[in-house]
């Protein structure tokens, strides 16, 4: 079982305004992304929200969602440490995604024709 904290912002009239709470999530990122959107409705350049969003989407593996809402974050707050760094990995793991998944159809490509040329001789003998 993976175990995720993630903090949220609860919006809610009984616990004040804007109060910070952290809450633990097992298994259940959809409801998180969700809430999320309900919190950049009420707030729409919240930075916070759009990162922990955007980490949310890379959970699920989402990495093109996860860049697109760092790319929201800098552009409200350009000096944005945390999510700077983030957008740079990500960036960088979805071209090493793009490297590897090429490689791997060289690699199915080249024995492919191995086992072609295999066969050919198998037969001929």
């Amino acid at each position: 079982m993976i175990q995720c904290s993630i903090v949220y912002f609860d919006l809610s009239r009984r616990s004040g305004p804007h109060r910070a709470r952290q809450t633990s999530v097992a298994n259940s990122r959809a409801p998180t992304i969700g809430h999320w959107r309900q919190v950049l409705k009420a707030e729409p350049g919240n930075a916070e929200a759009l990162l922990l969003r955007s980490r949310a989407y890379f959970m699920l593996n989402d990495l093109s969602m996860s860049k697109r809402h760092l790319a929201e974050v800098l552009k409200y707050d350009d000096g944005h440490a945390a999510a700077r760094a983030e957008f740079k990995k990500i960036k960088d793991l979805i071209k090493l995604k793009e490297k590897a998944r090429v490689c791997a159809v060289l690699v199915l490509y080249v024995f492919r024709q191995a086992a072609s040329r295999s066969l050919w001789r198998a037969l001929r003998l």
